[in-house]
């Protein structure tokens, strides 16, 4: 369906005056999502296993519409919002669980604790890491601050978990901190990714990379001391994540890191 922005615009704006009805606006956003998506496109077999199966390939520009409308409108009304995100996680479209997810992050500063129960009960759902990274960053990161130990407390928990999915959302939390740049005990997130430096699953082992690219500016210094400890070892999973972080590392650290791994 082509995008007409006012007529977009005015269907969004619609769908945030029906927050008031969660059932309602659930199926009014599922409505708007079905009308835009492109069921023309097919995923690369590559990219299978880290997509979900329900894709509703919306454009961005949808995407984006449904959120800002509804921003304002959720804030206002965190537990109706809370309704609409756990219908919509139902859905099981990427979609539509980032829309949960967002809806949720939007209300959890209002109901912090029921956000956090809700992302235990999403959890063992996950089934991709476009949803296990949009959940860290969006429903879970508006309350990181609050008592960011808790919760590196909570995503070593979570990175300990059998389930893929689950180990990557607790990397992802770590990622989330890292771009807040109110929050600094980059030693302690370190701590953490230790027992993940040598990841054979490649879904946590490129999280444990973005976490570790998101951690070096913020404490450059510290984060090359902890790549050249790791670079000691001779396993090829943590050589891998090394090399991923090469570029984001000063020059100078990027030479004595490459050396350290070719000894």
């Amino acid at each position: 369906m082509p995008i007409d922005p006012v007529q977009l615009r005015a269907r969004a704006k619609a769908i945030a005056a029906l927050l008031g009805e969660p059932a309602a606006c659930e199926l009014a956003i599922h409505r708007l999502l079905d009308d835009y998506a492109d069921r023309t496109r097919r995923v690369s077999p590559r990219l299978a296993d880290s997509m979900p199966a329900n894709s509703l390939n919306v454009p961005p520009p949808v995407m984006r519409a449904v959120i800002a409308a509804l921003r304002g409108p959720a804030q206002a009304s965190p537990i109706n919002t809370h309704a609409v995100a756990r219908l919509l996680w139902q859905r099981r479209s990427r979609e539509e669980r980032r829309l949960a997810a967002e809806l949720l992050g939007f209300a959890a500063p209002y109901l912090p604790d029921e956000a956090v129960n809700v992302i235990e009960l999403w959890l063992p759902e996950i089934e991709s890491d476009v949803t296990a990274d949009a959940v860290a960053e969006f429903a879970l990161h508006p309350l990181l601050l609050s008592d960011p130990y808790a919760f590196l407390q909570r995503a070593g928990r979570w990175m300990g978990q059998h389930r893929k999915w689950v180990r990557r959302f607790g990397v992802s939390v770590i990622t989330a901190l890292a771009k807040d740049r109110r929050w600094e005990d980059v030693p302690a997130a370190l701590d953490l990714l230790k027992p993940l430096m040598v990841e054979s699953d490649p879904v946590v082992r490129s999280a444990v990379i973005q976490a570790l690219n998101a951690l070096i500016p913020r404490n450059p210094l510290v984060v090359s001391r902890f790549l050249h400890e790791h670079a000691l070892r001779s396993n090829h999973h943590t050589h891998a994540i090394l090399r991923a972080t090469l570029d984001a590392l000063p020059e100078d650290d990027r030479r004595d890191l490459v050396r350290v791994m070719r000894s």
